[in-house]
């Protein structure tokens, strides 16, 4: 069933009054605190967290006392309905800041609100936030994250950064993996906009998702777990089950572990002429772990470490071979799958000193992927038929490790307020990507149809001598190294009593990137493939600043502004794997990116009503993109000139004169365009102007909840209502991408009094059941009909959690 955003918007309202109807009807009576709203907003405190005191930043994990009677008489105390909106520290800068003196737009998801919600994967929860988009593929390695306009296609060189704490998850060539790590016990989700190259180098062009985790906590034991049910429209179902513990050792140590074990439900059905019919084939798992530790044998010195890993699995591929928002795919007679894993070891020092802090971060990571696809769709006449041909195989295996060493100025009444820093990097991988012939009895059965009878039973073991079958391309890079070398620092000026604050800053960065390339396969010998083998280097260096300023204006009103400049390393394309492909570069060169943002933070009616608005312009230059041979096999990165986006994001958060009633609305309009005409590979003309991939210009997010108590029950609702504009899948404009609506309910009931103080909460996500593009690919050979692959929203889903604690 389709909606038009008016009736979307009927149905929105009619729920609305359903819910507070429901909610004004039961009367205030037990503590508050504890009632959540959906994070659907970004920065949006809910009314407890507004009215208590601000959380302890990560960088200091805080010490909780274990609950007693006067603990308990404490937080009833702080029970009563929010008066003011409360204040928000983050680590974004690599300090302790309120994420709104910060001159920078930093949007904030608590990690409790996203618990509340059932959020498993960005997906869930990237939708709230103004300026971004997700662009789906058929895994993580293929989905793409713009901000602002800003972002690539598959299989370019990422734009935006991931981060664990300080740790980044990125790789300096192309994109095997975008790590979406379980939200569940994060303390929160910070999402960085605009060019983050001074702090965290070439991993953020033009923003970064930064993950903090929740740290140990000395002289608190606590436990907290989940149990979920997830049910699609689609009839898979998944159960999640997760728990976190925090154990206190003495005075000065304490450890933290979690574990969280995820069925994840399949929503695409894999039909085939050959009798194949599995529905929810792309089902899956996931699974997360880490164990943390918190020492604190001096006063000065604090020891933090942690590891953590995540591996998720799904047995076919989430995509459809249809834009029609049907959740099929009739082309792969064969099965796919694909397993991803990541992990970090992290080990953070820091020894305070009278005047300034001495920090050494020391990390490794670890990256791994191992696809096997159905590719017989590339020979449509045997796919539609049922006769596995071609399969694609690519294995990743990637290791970084990193070393920051860097001195922060201690918090104090110094008008100067700075940070200095050096960083290195190593950073490996073996990759082998493989097209081949499948080594199928589908295959032999058909050479012994033809009647060659005098072969041996097995004829395909003369014709496909690999236990993979013939090799068509065979690309090994053992290994691809790459080395990252730089010093940045920041330094603040106040002036005027702290009324204004000035600040530079800049990151000095060299790269070396080589790779030793080996070849095999029967394209071996011809095309572009030809004298590729052997080892390809790259260079990059430069200097990134950054320059910016914050004015009190007035106790109420907070100007800010910025310049900043980001950059992105090049990298290598494979080669062609038929001599049929055209030409194309075999390296792309690096890109940079010149951000400027102004913008106006108020607090109004006594810290009741926050409004902000935000401009910015960017200038990307050597921007990398995707770009597909007019055959349609191989698909490569080229450099193309250069692109613009500006735009404008607002945000309003309002406690109501209703306790307990939150307003929250949050919306942008962003221009990114084409800056200079560019000719794609297919001989399409692209003219100035042209809309960047995944870059919708209005997007918005309303949400209105309410929290109450009851007696010793505790509740609230929210309902939120989302708009996406439309985009384009590529920069040839193929095919358009999102333009959809989407309404978002969450019920929560608790019992904070009883034993484990049990939790109840209902989400029902996407009730208007829109079926709309979340990416696309289009092949350009032959009927634009042919090789059409879409991935759709999540259809209208059900989510029961119980969760407990103490």
């Amino acid at each position: 069933m389709r909606f038009t955003i008016q009736g979307g918007l009927v149905v929105f309202c009619s729920l609305l009054q359903l819910g507070l109807c429901a909610a004004l009807a039961t009367s205030p009576a037990a503590r508050a605190d504890d009632v959540q709203s959906p994070p659907t907003a970004p920065v949006a405190p809910s009314p407890a967290e507004a009215a208590a005191p601000v959380p302890a930043p990560p960088s200091a994990p805080a010490q909780i006392a274990v609950p007693d009677s006067a603990s308990t008489a404490a937080a009833e105390a702080s029970a009563k309905p929010a008066t003011q909106l409360g204040e928000i520290v983050v680590t974004a800068t690599k300090r302790d800041e309120s994420v709104r003196k910060i001159p920078a737009t930093v949007d904030v998801l608590k990690g409790k609100d996203l618990e509340d919600i059932g959020a498993r994967e960005m997906e869930d929860f990237l939708k709230y936030v103004p300026g971004i988009t997700l662009q789906e593929g058929d895994t993580n390695s293929n989905r793409t994250i713009s901000i602002r306009g800003i972002g690539p296609q598959p299989g370019a060189n990422t734009t935006v950064g991931t981060l664990i704490d300080d740790v980044s998850m990125g790789d300096p060539y192309n994109s095997y993996l975008v790590p979406d790590l379980d939200p569940f016990d994060l303390h929160d989700l910070e999402v960085l906009k605009g060019p983050q190259g001074t702090l965290f180098g070439a991993s953020a062009l033009n923003g970064a998702l930064r993950y903090v985790l929740n740290k140990p906590e000395l002289g608190n034991w606590a436990f907290k777990g989940f149990a979920d049910w997830l049910h699609p429209q689609a009839d898979g179902h998944g159960e999640t089950f997760g728990g976190a513990v925090n154990i206190p050792i003495g005075d000065t140590v304490a450890v933290r572990a979690v574990d969280v074990v995820q069925e994840i439900p399949g929503l695409y059905d894999d039909i085939n002429a050959n009798g194949k019919n599995i529905k929810d084939a792309d089902n899956g798992y996931k699974r997360m772990h880490r164990f943390m530790g918190y020492w604190k044998p001096l006063d000065r010195l604090t020891v933090n470490a942690f590891y953590l890993q995540q591996q998720n699995h799904k047995n076919d591929l989430s995509i459809a071979n249809n834009l029609d928002g049907q959740f099929i795919r009739t082309d792969t007679p064969g099965p796919s799958s694909s397993t991803q894993g990541f992990s970090v070891e992290n080990l953070d020092v820091r020894y305070n000193l009278d005047w300034f802090t001495v920090i050494s971060e020391t990390s490794h990571s670890t990256k791994q992927q191992n696809l096997d696809y159905d590719a017989s769709a590339l020979v449509e006449a045997l796919a539609t038929q049922g006769v596995q041909s071609v399969r694609i195989s690519s294995f990743v295996n990637s290791k970084s490790n990193a070393e920051e060493l860097r001195l922060v100025s201690a918090p104090g009444d110094s008008p100067w307020v700075w940070l200095v820093g050096a960083y290195i990097n190593k950073y490996s991988a073996d990759l082998t990507f493989n097209t081949y012939v499948a080594n199928t009895a589908v295959l032999g059965s058909i050479l012994n149809t033809l009647g060659i009878s005098t072969l041996p039973s097995d004829p395909l073991s003369l014709l496909f001598p690999t236990p993979q079958g013939l090799s068509v391309e065979d690309i090994h890079y053992s290994p691809l190294t790459a080395k990252e070398e730089s010093l940045f620092g920041e330094l603040t000026r106040k002036l005027f009593d702290d009324k204004l604050n000035l600040t530079v800053g800049g990151r000095a960065y060299r790269e070396n990137m080589s790779g030793d390339v080996t070849l095999n396969g029967i394209t071996a010998p011809y095309g572009q493939i030809e004298n590729y083998a052997g080892e390809k280097t790259l260079q990059a260096g430069g200097f990134n600043p950054k320059a910016a300023a914050t004015l009190q204006a007035t106790d109420s009103i907070l100007w800010y502004a910025n310049a900043s400049h980001g950059f992105q390393f090049g990298g290598f394309n494979e080669p062609a794997p038929i001599p049929s492909d055209n030409t194309f570069p075999l390296q792309y060169k690096p890109s940079t990116i010149w951000s400027y943002e102004t913008g106006l933070r108020t607090d109004e009616f006594h810290k009741t009503l926050q409004l902000d608005a935000t401009v910015f312009l960017l200038n990307w230059t050597n921007l990398q993109l995707q770009q597909t041979t007019p055959d349609g096999v191989t698909t490569y990165t080229e450099n193309i000139g250069e692109a613009r986006s500006k735009g404008i994001e607002a945000t309003m958060r309002y406690l109501t004169p209703i306790p307990g009633l939150t307003l929250v609305n949050v919306g942008s309009y962003i221009h990114a365009k084409v800056a200079e005409p560019y000719t794609t590979s297919t001989g399409q003309f692209v003219p100035v102007g042209s809309d960047l991939p995944a870059a919708p210009r209005l997007q918005t997010a309303t949400t209105l909840a309410y929290n109450t108590k009851f007696g010793p029950v505790r509740t609230g609702a929210g309902v939120t209502f989302t708009h996406e504009g439309h985009a384009f899948n590529d920069i040839e404009h193929d095919q358009i991408i999102f333009r959809f609506n989407t309404l978002d309910f969450n019920y929560n009931l608790s019992f904070p009094y009883l034993f484990m103080a049990p939790a109840l909460t209902l989400n029902a996500t996407n009730l208007l059941d829109t079926h709309a593009l979340i990416g696309a690919q289009l092949d350009h050979v032959g009927n634009e009909s042919d090789g059409q692959l879409g991935a759709f929203v999540r259809p209208r889903t059900i989510d029961l959690r119980l969760s407990l604690k103490f």
